[in-house]
């Protein structure tokens, strides 16, 4: 196992709700200390953080956090990769008012890249995401020989992505709290 090269590959948003379903306080976050508890001796080789930046203008208090938590999670060592924030509109059925609202597109399409194109670099791919979306991809790779661990928080609905995979790891808050940043 101590040559055994891994792989972190975090769609942040999905990750982000599925602790909120399993009441975990974040806080900061280390998501580079996170992979190298999980990863045991394992060689962390990266650890990739899909995720989409929030609109400067329209939300300027998260933009400025958001930026801060991108500069910290790059001085780790960490690779960050853009998806982007699309504005929608949707009408409600029973009283017909418009909604605005952002939605996420991109950050599915960037990771499954990741799953597939980088699969040469890797031995064992954790991945932070239950979004079903994303299963052919895990069995392109599992087909060629790949371990793949689903890291789901507790409490999370992952049962998709889970049977797909070699096996599940469940975060709990003493991994989240092993794993906090120091600032």
């Amino acid at each position: 196992m101590a040559d055994d090269r891994a792989l972190f590959l975090i769609d942040g948003p999905n990750f982000y709700k599925n602790m909120k379903f399993g009441n975990l306080q974040r806080k900061h976050l280390d998501y580079m200390r996170l992979a190298h508890n999980l990863a045991l001796t394992r060689k962390v080789i990266d650890v990739v953080l899909f995720t989409s930046p929030v609109d400067r203008i329209s939300d300027p208090a998260n933009y400025i956090n958001q930026q801060r938590f991108f500069a910290a999670f790059q001085e780790t060592g960490g690779t960050l990769k853009l998806g982007k924030l699309v504005s929608r509109k949707r009408e409600c059925k029973q009283c017909g008012n418009i909604e605005d609202f952002k939605t996420e597109k991109s950050v599915d399409v960037l990771l499954v890249m990741d799953i597939v194109l980088r699969a040469h670099e890797y031995d064992t791919l954790y991945i932070f995401s239950c979004d079903t979306d994303i299963i052919p991809a895990i069995r392109n790779v599992r087909e060629i020989g790949k371990k793949i661990f689903v890291v789901r928080p507790v409490g999370a609905n992952c049962a998709g992505v889970g049977r797909e995979c070699s096996a599940s790891i469940v975060i709990t808050q003493e991994h989240i709290d092993a794993a906090q940043a120091s600032i």
